[in-house]
């Protein structure tokens, strides 16, 4: 994206490429300079692939699922909130919360698996 080009995009369309070019940086280790390149491919590629539509980004609550969230829905066997209330330092309803919030994500993880298949 060149400067003029910059100045009269659309605001969605260039926080991508600056987004993009900030993970390709950080992420992956490119030079500013070449990380702007990139990231400006990914944002004229989205541009023409997905131009005109009216794009939704999900939440993605199961991608911000905790590590420990995980392992304390891994260990839940039902029977066991007051166990792992005490092994996690936290109370008996937070625990049915966690259970229950990374269950959720699992269920619409595998909704979406089943879509794509």
């Amino acid at each position: 994206m060149s400067d003029q080009y910059r100045s009269r995009g659309p605001e969605l369309l260039i926080d991508l490429v600056d987004k993009t070019a900030q993970v390709l940086e950080r992420e992956a280790g490119l030079p500013p300079e070449m990380a702007r390149v990139c990231a400006e491919a990914v944002g004229d590629q989205m541009r023409l692939e997905w131009g005109g539509q009216q794009v939704y980004f999900p939440k993605g609550a199961a991608v911000d699922i905790s590590a420990r969230d995980r392992q304390l829905f891994d260990e839940f066997d039902g029977h066991n909130h007051v166990h792992l209330a005490r092994k996690y330092n936290m109370s008996v309803q937070w625990v049915y919360q966690r259970v229950k919030a990374v269950q959720a994500a699992e269920i619409s993880r595998r909704q979406l698996d089943l879509l794509a298949d």
